[in-house]
């Protein structure tokens, strides 16, 4: 959730640069006095509440042989503590994207620190980073008692513990764990985004593309999003950078690591070990393109799940690679953006072009209007984006069942072909082989049937190990983390949902699955969005295009106006033509043009005095 808290707030002032301000009858200074203000007392309200619940839970001590607090008034603390971690940053965030647009927070930085756009935009991220960074740094204490809850459970298990980490040295790995995949490449596209447009109106490049308002507009536009792909692209190399990893130590996990990448025919790169000392337990993929492409693997959850969850976690991530996830996305984002914004255009044209005329002069009112637009189109795009992710997630859910169940049935091929092999470990424990599961193949005469054809012969249906391995390892982590099966998240969904359809997968041919047909339909969807997208922009170009060039809907080419600086036979160049002859003075003009309604050379513009 922090991330997508960051991108909204970094969007709200890349926003707030074309849109402008919504409200300007507030100072700059008492703006930002306002803005600070606010999200001063909601760091403070947050940090109030964890106190409080911190001592409340350090007074539950042992009265009479029974605790002073009962199991549901803990419950209870804990509960709004949660509620206060997921609330403050919504309304920390809310408060800056309203200092943005409404209290002219950005104009009270552009005053006071005169800096490039690219440092003044983290001037303007740095209240809510600060905010963020003490909201770990205050939940600290109640973190560490939920870790000291399951010291003897854990150790008891057998799972490796790493001492609690300091408060600074917490609050520091949570900041980049957390804002620094989201920072780095922002703040880096930002960069390379006004280095594009720097690039795009230097002498040697109009020198080539022409001067052209139109072709200047193109070719900042691709150098923006060549920019753009570049940094996406050398994004994963700079975090395995900043993030503490190392490469997965080799043995039989590493192994069947690449036996999943294999049977998926998915190229990676050797795994990472994220180390972070305890305190997070995650598996992430990084990065689009295969040379930089990397899974990272938290040690938390190396060391908390056994080697089947494990397999099950890997079979998840190379799912997202398989499905080409990440491209996908941001197909959905960029074309969810621009048909919202091409729908709100088309229907301001439509219905209010008053309102949109007087939004390109700058009147106030009508900037208001067109920022709630632009607000709603930024919210459709975030909606849509959390639906896909979803699904997706379910996705890569089902293909990891598919993979493992794969596995397991061309495992128990090998053994029923090859009986002296001895027997093989089972990808899920307790699986067996016996004539009530294992599932009945044809035997050649010789008396053993082949690998090929034991494979060929099974069922290619997801089996309920398969099922299983991913549902215990979703299971361990919502135990580990102290997560409810039941809370809702933006990306992935409740762990409950995805429980529930893992479990209504099993026995369904790999096939036809239900969540692949979703999937494919969105992609359908996206592309022919897409289509319509380009063919909306290829218009608009045509229409801006015919414009400059003025002809006439009758197709007759009229004399140029001479009140006009533009002559009809110059090149437009985005300026007034500087070779066009000199307008005369007003009592040099000739005389009034002809009133005969068939001639074809009165100049536009004009009428009869």
């Amino acid at each position: 959730m922090t991330p997508l808290l960051v991108i909204i707030a970094v969007a709200s002032i890349a926003l707030h640069a074309e849109v402008g301000p919504l409200a300007d009858s507030i100072s700059p200074d008492r703006g930002a006095a306002i803005t600070l203000a606010v999200m001063a007392a909601i760091t403070l309200a947050q940090m109030a509440v964890r106190l409080y619940a911190n001592r409340r839970l350090d007074r539950a001590t042992l009265r009479d042989g029974a605790p002073s607090l009962s199991p549901r008034a803990t419950f209870r603390l804990i509960r709004v503590h949660d509620t206060v971690i997921r609330l403050a940053p919504v309304l920390q965030t809310a408060a800056l994207v309203l200092g943005v647009f409404c209290l002219s927070l950005p104009d009270f930085v552009a005053e006071r620190v005169p800096l490039p756009p690219i440092f003044a935009t983290f001037v303007l991220l740095s209240p809510l980073l600060v905010a963020l960074a003490l909201g770990w740094a205050i939940g600290y204490d109640m973190d560490r008692r939920l870790r000291e809850s399951s010291l003897v459970a854990g150790l008891d298990s057998g799972r490796v513990y790493h001492a609690m980490p300091s408060r600074w040295l917490w609050t520091w790995t949570q900041f980049r764990h957390h804002l620094l995949i989201v920072l780095v490449p922002v703040l880096l596209i930002a960069a390379c985004t006004s280095l594009a447009e720097t690039v795009a109106l230097s002498r040697a490049v109009r020198s080539v593309v022409g001067s052209t308002p139109l072709a200047m507009d193109l070719t900042t536009l691709a150098l923006q999003v060549a920019s753009a792909i570049a940094v996406l692209a050398l994004t994963p190399s700079i975090l395995r950078r900043l993030w503490d990893t190392a490469p997965l130590p080799s043995g039989p996990l590493l192994s069947g690591l690449y036996d999943i990448a294999a049977h998926a025919r998915v190229r990676i790169r050797p795994p990472l070990l994220w180390r972070t000392h305890g305190t997070l337990m995650n598996a992430m993929v990084l990065g689009f393109l295969p040379p930089t492409r990397a899974i990272l693997l938290t040690d938390l959850l190396v060391e908390s799940l056994d080697d089947t969850q494990i397999r099950g976690v890997m079979a998840h991530e190379v799912g997202h690679i398989r499905r080409r996830h990440l491209p996908w996305l941001a197909v959905v984002v960029v074309v969810t953006l621009g048909l919202t914004t091409a729908a709100a255009d088309l229907l301001l044209r439509a219905f209010a072009p008053a309102l949109l005329e007087g939004a390109e002069a700058g009147d106030t009112d009508h900037a208001l209007a067109a920022g709630v637009v632009t607000l709603i189109t930024a919210a459709v795009t975030i909606i849509t984006f959390g639906w896909v992710s979803r699904r997706f997630e379910w996705q890569a859910d089902a293909f990891a069942a598919a993979t493992l169940s794969s596995l397991e049935m061309q495992r128990r091929a090998d053994a029923q072909a090859d009986p002296h092999a001895g027997p093989q470990a089972s990808l899920v424990p307790g699986s067996d082989l016996t004539s009530e599961t294992a599932p009945a193949t044809s035997t050649p005469a010789s008396g053993h049937a082949s690998p090929a054809a034991a494979a060929a012969a099974l069922p290619a249906h997801i089996t309920a190990e398969g099922a299983l391995a991913i549902a215990s390892a979703l299971r361990s982590v919502a135990m580990l983390n102290h997560l409810p099966l039941d809370r809702f998240s933006f990306r992935h969904g409740s762990i409950r949902a995805r429980l529930d359809h893992l479990d209504s997968l099993i026995g369904r041919p790999i096939a036809a699955l239900p969540i692949d047909r979703t999937a494919r339909r969105i992609k359908l969807a996206s592309l022919a969005a897409g289509l319509v997208l380009l063919v909306l922009l290829a218009l608009d170009i045509r229409a801006a295009t015919s414009g400059r060039d003025g002809p006439d809907p009758g197709n007759r080419r009229t004399a140029p106006n001479p009140d006009s600086l533009l002559s009809a036979a110059a090149p437009y160049t985005g300026r007034p033509c500087l070779h066009a002859p000199p307008k005369p003075p007003a009592h040099h003009r000739e005389g009034p043009p002809p009133t005969d309604p068939t001639s074809r050379s009165s100049p536009r513009g004009t009428t009869p005095s």
